[in-house]
């Protein structure tokens, strides 16, 4: 799936929510900290700008990232489940 939509709408540059061993991108924030992550928890970083983001967040934080990435006006590819029942 990250190849196809890498094709379609270009390489992510950074994975939010991600770890060491299932990290999508060279560059990628961490719950914990672990080798190579760039931030401790991805909501202390600005998601804005240039980045095109890779986000598999946990499912209790998907409402948190949203609203995050709308008011950073920030570009992403957030994967969620398909919940008819939920407004996102």
């Amino acid at each position: 799936m990250y190849a196809s939509l890498s094709r379609r709408d270009g390489a992510r540059t950074v994975a939010r929510f991600a770890a060491v061993l299932s990290t999508q991108c060279p560059r990628f924030n961490s719950l914990l900290h672990s080798p190579g992550t760039e931030a401790v928890d991805a909501f202390s970083v600005s998601c804005a700008g240039a980045e095109n983001n890779w986000i598999y967040p946990p499912f209790s934080q998907a409402e948190r990232v949203l609203a995050q990435f709308r008011t950073d006006g920030a570009t992403a590819t957030i994967i969620l489940p398909v919940w008819t029942g939920h407004e996102w």
